[in-house]
């Protein structure tokens, strides 16, 4: 073991083109003395010192030194020229023996103060370590080649006072190594031996006590003060106490960042705790083992759990649902043993779990940080339940746009062909009775489906618009006193005929217990129960509907009723039941074209019923018919209806002969049409296109009668209306109008308009109505 710490400190000699101390002898060295001999003025005054540098030959390193060092002491001090001092002499000697100042001992001695105390210590540590390896061997775990190796970097260094700093470090750590291991005598004695080494060889120069400062206090006070003279003691304690002033600067300045470093730190930790506290997301940090160890106010907030109650707690016992438990402990354990994961540093959707097995959506993000051999692990995790369900109500909302943009293509489609079907009657048989090929009986034929088509025609278009205004919340409920009884067999009346034409009996089966007269929407009530009807007749092959009505509850104001309608027909699947109420709907496409109809309904038949503050229910079963029931709140009366004045049936002879009439249109075909009607029945006509000319006819002419369109250029039928009753209050005046009764009634009274007819003109109506006002 010496033998290889030897080999090792020889070649960190070589490096520095050394020798081994013991191996140096005076050899070389007698051109040196010559010289030195040579440059004595007074030889006899110096005779012995001449005598001892001509036997330098074979002389060991420390003894040369000292016979150089008492030649310089005289040629400089002492010889009666003095030529020299010492820089000089020094300088003179480089120049002529540059090899020989080359010599690891003679260099230390030549070389400028820095570099002097730099290579000193060095030379002092390499006699340590000799000492030591002669003592322990390899014993030193590697610690003196470790040494070693620091000394060549030392010595490559331009910096000489950070050197001599790291090589007192350095000798610092050898000695407090071999103090804690083998005990402070052994160590003190290795430094003492190796300063007494160090000391032969530079004492006499003058140089020993640049040791002060690098070595053991205890060899300090035992060896090296001892050695100084009083000059070289007060320099040691003036350099001690200049280094210890750096030192004290310098532990200032350390002190000083290190507090400021602390306060930075704390800063930065009060800014951090500061910003996890105040995060928006919940910010946890679990250990390798799965345990909780930090967790921020957000985490308690969207978790339900306390710091307290989480802290050392498993991640996957408090927030991962149990669906995914093993799938969790898969994924830690396989990142612990490779280190490896698919999910780090990405941002999640997952299911989480708070407070009460809640589970509820979240984004999460993870980040691993290894530290000291141990790993943790940051999550950052983030409720997204609204953010998830505003996406789920866009996807909604999407989709229902888009059914409802399908429901609209079907609806268009639906009503083109409902309108084209009654158009291709009308056109068809229009031209079969111009081109003047057809029979008495063909016309008469012909006529009568123009009149049907016609019919269908408006049936589809108000249906159109009755939606339209239920859409928009402009219908109202316009109550009355009627009898309900006699309005329920109006209906089953009404539609015996086309039931029968299907071979389909049609009854009424009427609760004796409801009140003959009620106060409610008679119109509306009409409306729903037969379109129900309608509907059963249309989809009911064969069998029987019947139309019930039943009392479910009365006090004495107010009663509740039912009202069935029960078919045997082709049946409602459960999964279209409630599709069939939704606009533009039947329960199968290909009913459209079975059975006819655009769909719209049912869709009214609710919206009605939810109107009049009712419900409508469904049971039904495809092949074995359906059952529709209204409930409907109706009021008692103690009234009695109003008595309804007859129809006239139109008489072929001139009713309204010597009467006057005006009619306000814009639109020539509905003048001619409502023209040869009047006339027709004996009444004479002038005509104003617009509601300017209405007034000024009605100014300068009496009338018993006007027939005013509400729509009009210049002037429109209500203005021009309001314009004619500042001078005439008597005379009746009629609209003729497009708009629904709702749009009307509140201009229908005796200041205004006395009555209205709908568009387009039923013939028997508008005789009604002038028989009315006229006769």
């Amino acid at each position: 073991m010496k033998r290889i710490f030897r080999t090792t400190l020889n070649r960190f000699r070589k490096f520095f083109n050394t020798s081994e101390p013991a191996a140096l002898s005076g050899s070389g060295f007698e051109p040196l003395f010559d010289f030195l001999i040579k440059e004595i003025s007074v030889p006899k005054q110096a005779e012995r010192l001449i005598a001892v540098g001509r036997k330098v030959k074979g002389k060991p390193a420390d003894e040369l030194l000292r016979i150089y060092i008492s030649f310089e002491h005289y040629l400089t001090n002492l010889d009666p020229e003095q030529k020299y001092t010492k820089e000089k002499l020094r300088n003179a000697v480089k120049h002529r023996f540059p090899d020989l100042i080359q010599d690891p001992y003679f260099v230390i001695l030549f070389s400028q103060e820095q570099l002097q105390k730099l290579k000193l210590a060095i030379l002092f540590t390499e006699f340590c370590l000799t000492e030591a390896s002669s003592i322990f061997g390899n014993a030193g775990n590697g610690l003196f080649d470790h040494v070693l190796k620091q000394l060549v970097e030392i010595e490559q260094s331009a910096d000489y006072e950070v050197s001599i700093q790291q090589m007192q470090l350095l000798i610092d750590k050898v000695f407090n190594y071999i103090h804690s291991n083998f005990g402070p005598h052994l160590a003190d004695t290795i430094f003492e031996n190796a300063y007494q080494k160090t000391s032969r060889y530079f004492k006499e120069a003058g140089i020993i006590h640049y040791l002060a400062n690098i070595l053991p206090q205890s060899i300090v006070l035992s060896s090296l003060l001892s050695d100084l003279t009083q000059a070289q003691t007060q320099k040691v304690i003036r350099e001690k106490m200049e280094e210890t002033q750096r030192l004290n600067k310098v532990l200032e300045h350390q002190l000083k960042q290190l507090q400021q470093t602390r306060e930075e730190i704390k800063r930065q930790e009060s800014m951090l705790s500061g910003i996890v506290s105040s995060s928006l997301d919940a910010m946890i940090t679990i250990n390798e083992n799965g345990q909780i160890m930090n967790w921020n106010r957000a985490a308690e907030d969207i978790l339900g759990y306390s710091f307290e109650e989480a802290k050392g707690k498993y991640i996957s016992d408090l927030i991962v649902p149990d669906a995914y438990k093993e799938l969790h402990q898969h994924g830690f354990e396989k990142y612990l043993r490779t280190k490896q994961s698919s999910i780090l540093d990405k941002r999640l959707r997952m299911q989480a779990k708070r407070k009460g097995g809640i589970i509820f959506p979240a984004e999460l993000a993870i980040t691993a940080i290894e530290h000291n051999n141990f790993c943790y692990f940051n999550g950052f995790l983030r409720d997204i339940s609204e953010q998830v369900q505003q996406e789920n109500d866009l996807k909604r909302a999407r989709e229902e746009a888009e059914q409802a943009a399908r429901i609209k293509t079907e609806f268009l489609n639906t009503v083109s062909h409902e309108v084209r079907t009654p158009l291709n009657a009308i056109m068809g048989f229009t031209y079969q009775l111009l081109n003047g090929k057809a029979t008495d009986d063909e016309k008469k034929s012909y006529l009568s489906l123009l009149r049907r088509s016609s019919e269908n025609l408006l049936h589809l278009i108000n249906d159109i618009l009755d939606f339209n205004k239920l859409e928009n919340g402009s219908q109202r409920l316009n109550n009355e006193v009627f009898h309900l009884k006699e309005l329920l067999t109006n209906i089953c009346t009404s539609y015996t005929p086309l039931a029968q034409q299907k071979n389909i009996a049609l009854q009424l089966e009427y609760d004796d217990q409801l009140p003959a007269v009620v106060y409610a929407d008679a119109i509306r009530l009409h409306a729903v129960l037969s379109n129900l009807v309608n509907n059963a007749i249309k989809f009911t092959m064969e069998g029987r509907i019947v139309m019930e009505a039943k009392l479910v509850a009365s006090d004495e104001s107010t009663l509740t009723a039912d009202f069935t309608v029960t078919d045997t027909g082709i049946g409602i699947p459960a999964e279209k039941q409630e599709q069939i109420f939704e606009f533009f709907t039947q329960a199968e496409s290909n009913n459209t074209r079975r059975f006819g109809g655009a769909g719209l309904g049912l869709s009214i038949v609710r919206k009605t019923v939810q109107l009049m503050n009712g419900a409508i229910f469904l049971e039904s079963k495809p092949g074995q018919g359906s059952v529709f029931r209204i409930r409907i709140p109706l009021m008692h009366s103690t009234g009695e209806p109003m008595e309804r004045e007859p129809e006239m049936f139109i008489q072929d002879e001139l009713a309204f002969e010597h009467k006057r009439i005006l009619l306000a249109e814009d639109n020539d075909l509905n003048i001619l049409v409502a023209k040869q009607l009047i006339e027709d029945w004996g009444a004479r006509v002038d005509v104003a296109y617009n509601g300017q000319e209405a007034l000024e006819l009605c100014m300068k002419n009496e009338y018993d009668l006007v027939l005013m369109d509400l729509q009009m250029p210049v002037m429109d039928g209500l203005a021009s209306s309001e314009e004619i009753r500042k001078f005439n209050l008597v005379m009746p005046i009629i609209a003729l109008t497009a708009s629904s009764l709702e749009e009307i009634a509140e201009h229908v009274s005796p200041n205004s308009l006395n009555d209205y007819i709908r568009k387009p003109i039923d013939p028997t109506e508008l005789y009604n109505k002038l028989h009315r006002f006229l006769i």
